[in-house]
């Protein structure tokens, strides 16, 4: 699989989703797909891959069931992923993008205008590992986390897979300062992934803050 990586790698500022065009793919998962942009993206990329996305917000929800809820390679719930089963308050911000199960930090810059808080809702949540034997799945070969500062959560949430190396490509969105409260900030999702054979293949998206320090990029970590 690292060989067709390599060989994919071509362009200089490629689609960072474009990677799995080569590779045989059976269960993708989209963990806070939003309005579905990147699920579109994974189902032309990967032509027999499932999709399987999770988006808590109703407002989106109803966007990405709308836009792909036809498609039968595709399944959709109103659910969010995280390390435990429930109900959880998720917070809604200026901006639908920022939204999270975090309440969110006041940095005094520009990303504290688009996550300022301007809403409540109780979503339900779940685990990883519940529900993939409620739908009885054995493996992930490509897990997309976008959950605004609750990737290393959803990664706990998932250990069971991650032990028996279930899991084999994950594309993170991960921070390097706390956008969210009481967020895991990279190095110790880069550890935590470390733990269970990963390795960090590929940073992308790189942002800052206005005072020039990294703020968030997406990360890409494959199974040794």
């Amino acid at each position: 699989m690292f060989k067709i990586f390599k060989k994919n790698k071509k362009k200089l500022n490629p689609d960072p989703f474009e990677f799995i065009k080569g590779l045989d793919l059976d269960i993708i998962f989209d963990v806070g797909a939003y309005q579905g942009g990147i699920s579109s993206k994974l189902l032309n990329y990967s032509c027999n891959a499932k999709v399987f996305a999770f988006e808590p917000f109703s407002p989106s929800f109803q966007i990405l069931k709308k836009k792909l809820g036809e498609n039968s390679r595709f399944k959709c719930f109103q659910i969010a992923l995280s390390d435990k089963e429930g109900k959880l308050d998720f917070y809604s911000n200026n901006f639908d993008e920022t939204n999270s199960l975090l309440p969110s930090e006041n940095l005094e810059d520009e990303i504290s205008k688009l996550t300022k808080t301007k809403g409540l809702v109780k979503v339900e949540t779940q685990t990883i590992d519940k529900f993939c034997k409620i739908q009885n799945l054995d493996k992930i070969d490509f897990l997309k986390i976008d959950v605004q500062g609750n990737t290393y959560q959803v990664l706990q949430g998932a250990k069971g897979l991650l032990e028996n190396k279930k899991i084999k490509i994950i594309f993170a969105e991960v921070e390097f300062l706390p956008i969210y409260k009481g967020q895991i900030l990279f190095s110790e999702i880069e550890i935590f992934l470390r733990s269970y054979g990963f390795h960090l293949y590929d940073i992308s998206n790189v942002n800052k803050n206005n005072k020039g320090r990294f703020a968030w990029a997406d990360a890409l970590f494959i199974l040794e």
